[in-house]
């Protein structure tokens, strides 16, 4: 959970999940990890200067939101509108009437993150990041709080849950880990909790020993920048595989390149940390 700027010992609830809602969108993008860092790096390979991924043979572009996203949904169901009843499908405001609709209660109905941000080409694993956040910033521009303050309690309390949705789908689409997590579970493919259903394979699990060893030897920042750009340009290559192992349907091959990129991803974070570390006890040797 965020936390709210303020602590209360007795908070009132309903004010709380308010400011919480409120805040949400700007301490998202304010206040995100290293490891979601990472993840944005990785997210897309032309925004790294490391080594650049498998070309596919059959490139396609990346996919773009599309402009009617609230009907961008595949999937057969259809829910009727509360206020109109007109059967639509997982939008967030009815296309008949405008009214808005409970999307948060809909998670397991089978859509994806692609589907939350209308993704025309749901063929890509890769994604045009830059796209994703206007549609982000659309999406949590018609659903924040302050919109629908003078509507009833219900509505407001809906559009607080449907903005933290979209945040928690937002999260996921970003980082290629838990987008392929994600992407996976819908196929009962399990990768990143208890119930895993594929084990990472020997030679992936050599090298990230291989990369720990590395890191735990390292004796200064240049060397851990070597390491870094290393593990990164890697991990593009595998986000490269990744979206040929998608468009193939190979969904154990993914699995496998997940975990993968997972050790890598950790790798870079590692190495970063490691590197910052080492440069704020030189400045601080030099200053004392």
């Amino acid at each position: 959970p965020i936390p709210t700027p303020d602590h209360n010992p007795n908070p009132n609830p309903k004010m709380q999940t308010l400011r919480l809602a409120r805040a949400a969108p700007r301490l998202l993008l304010r206040r995100r990890s290293r490891t979601a860092a990472a993840a944005l790096t990785l997210t897309h390979p032309r925004l790294s200067s490391s080594t650049k991924p498998n070309p596919d043979p059959n490139p396609s572009p990346n996919p773009k939101p599309n402009p009617n996203a609230d009907d961008a949904c595949p999937s057969g169901h259809a829910f009727p509108c509360g206020t109109c009843g007109h059967k639509q499908k997982c939008a967030f405001f009815c296309p008949s009437c405008g009214a808005m609709q409970p999307v948060f209660e809909r998670g397991t109905c089978g859509c994806t993150v692609y589907d939350t941000f209308g993704l025309q080409d749901r063929d890509s694993f890769n994604i045009d990041q830059k796209a994703i956040e206007e549609k982000y910033r659309e999406l949590q521009s018609k659903l924040h709080p302050d919109r629908h303050m003078t509507q009833a309690e219900e509505l407001q309390e809906m559009a607080q849950q449907n903005a933290a949705y979209v945040n928690r789908q937002y999260s996921i689409l970003l980082d290629p880990v838990a987008r392929a997590a994600h992407l996976l579970e819908q196929r009962g493919i399990r990768v990143l909790d208890e119930e895993n259903t594929t084990q990472p394979p020997m030679e992936v699990l050599m090298e990230a020993m291989e990369f720990r060893e590395r890191l735990s030897e390292a004796t200064d920042s240049g060397a851990l920048g070597a390491i870094q750009q290393e593990a990164q340009g890697l991990a593009n290559d595998v986000i490269g595989l990744m979206d040929q192992s998608w468009k193939a349907k190979d969904f154990d091959r993914l699995a496998e390149l997940t975990l993968r990129l997972r050790y890598l991803a950790r790798a870079v974070e590692e190495a970063g940390e490691a590197q910052a570390r080492m440069e704020r006890e030189a400045f601080a040797k030099a200053q004392g």
